[in-house]
């Protein structure tokens, strides 16, 4: 299979065996859901809250470029989308609450 889809790069492990980037994506996006979450004031979520805090928490990670990426100038989020990236002045209300 890695000799039909050359081009790609495959990292191909074992049944249970730990994936250090995947985990570390997971991380991260469950760091961001606890951020959201934390904020709120209630006990209780229910189910459609819970998928809508953890979209709004891939769409901000999405916008950031990464450095390892398909691109160093465009966002995951503008490859796949088409939209350009936002400037980060039209986000700072976010990036100022997370840090708060």
């Amino acid at each position: 299979m890695k000799d039909d889809l050359k081009p790609t790069l495959f990292n191909i492990v074992a049944t249970e065996e730990h994936v250090g980037d995947i985990e570390r994506s997971i991380w991260t996006l469950k760091d961001g859901i606890h951020a959201h979450i934390s904020r709120l004031p209630y006990r209780h979520y229910p189910l459609a809250m819970v998928a809508g805090v953890a979209m709004h928490t891939l769409i901000y990670l999405n916008q950031i470029p990464t450095n390892n990426g398909v691109s160093s100038h465009l966002s995951p989020g503008s490859l796949i989308t088409g939209e350009l990236t936002s400037d980060y002045r039209n986000n700072r209300i976010y990036i100022y609450s997370a840090i708060i």
